[in-house]
């Protein structure tokens, strides 16, 4: 973890998922946004997510992180509102790689549905 990046209250809100979606524990990294491309070969990459072996990850760029506060998920900044979908998003493919994993798709019907129920549950909008 980066150090001056409060990821402690990120890892607590993916253990707090995991729990809830009965996932076992995912390691969050802070990284730099070009890691983060890098890693991911994808240009546009601000985030994501991979398992190894039986462990999983989500690395998400410093230059996006924001803390989330603890009230309700209401009445959030638009910055709060983009960090808050960007980990549910890469939480949601590590769910679909673990319990689905004939999923071959990585942003079919299935994560599409799995997405705007999470959110909803979250008070964004999809």
């Amino acid at each position: 973890f980066h150090s001056g990046v409060p990821t402690a209250q990120i890892r607590n809100f993916f253990t707090d998922l995991c729990k809830q979606f009965h996932l076992d524990k995912i390691t969050v990294l802070i990284r730099t946004t070009e890691w983060i491309q890098d890693f991911s070969k994808n240009p546009k990459s601000i985030a994501c997510a991979w398992k190894e072996e039986s462990s999983m990850y989500v690395a998400i760029s410093r230059k996006i992180f924001t803390p989330l506060r603890k009230k309700k998920y209401l009445f959030r900044t638009k910055q709060e509102k983009l960090f808050l979908r960007v980990i549910l998003h890469e939480f949601i493919h590590l769910y679909l790689r673990t319990k689905h994993p004939y999923v071959s798709e990585p942003h079919g019907p299935e994560f599409r549905t799995m997405e705007r129920k999470i959110c909803a549950i979250y008070g964004l909008k999809f």
